[in-house]
């Protein structure tokens, strides 16, 4: 989940690399890293907890960036996060930075939920209506989410389409009610 804090250290990480592929590899590297942050409790624990100091983060980040070959530049990155005791926002800043990587290239993020997986037809259907819609390229991150009864919900540039059972039940209720 992005804050006010992830922002702004995924601002300085844009703007400290002009590189398109750089800012690419980047976001890459911390988001597998915030992945791996959430899958493993020990890691999670040393990136959020305050039991572990910032040199005991940097020591872990050193053995990961070994085994997981990242570059220097998600090294110092990490570190720079260690030292701020900032780790735990690790998604939220790979979050924003793919935003503000989207956005100079002048795509826009779709955030789609339904209530089941969506085959590739039913996506690219999707994707080339918001297209249409938004008169921009699109990149589209699918979510289940068993709340969505029918349909599907989309977010993008701050804007959510709505278009689950739920919400058309709840719109029709709406109006025999203003009838009545």
């Amino acid at each position: 989940m992005a804050t006010q804090v992830s922002s702004r250290y995924a601002r300085a990480i844009f703007d400290l690399k002009d590189d398109a592929k750089k800012r690419t590899e980047i976001h890459e590297e911390l988001a597998a890293v915030a992945g791996w942050a959430q899958e493993s409790a020990d890691l999670r624990s040393v990136f959020s907890s305050g039991n572990f100091s910032a040199e005991d983060a940097v020591a872990v980040i050193a053995e990961l960036s070994k085994k997981a070959q990242l570059s220097d530049d998600t090294r110092r990155t990490l570190n720079v996060l260690a030292h701020a005791r900032r780790l735990g926002q690790l998604a939220g800043i790979a979050e924003t930075l793919k935003q503000f990587i989207l956005e100079a290239n002048e795509v826009v993020l779709l955030k789609v939920a339904s209530r089941e997986e969506l085959d590739t037809e039913e996506r690219k259907q999707i994707e080339k209506k918001f297209e249409d819609v938004l008169k921009k390229d699109v990149e589209s991150v699918y979510t289940v989410d068993p709340k969505v009864i029918g349909g599907i919900r989309v977010t993008a540039e701050g804007r959510t389409y709505d278009g689950t059972l739920v919400t058309r039940l709840n719109k029709m209720k709406e109006t025999l009610a203003g009838g009545i």
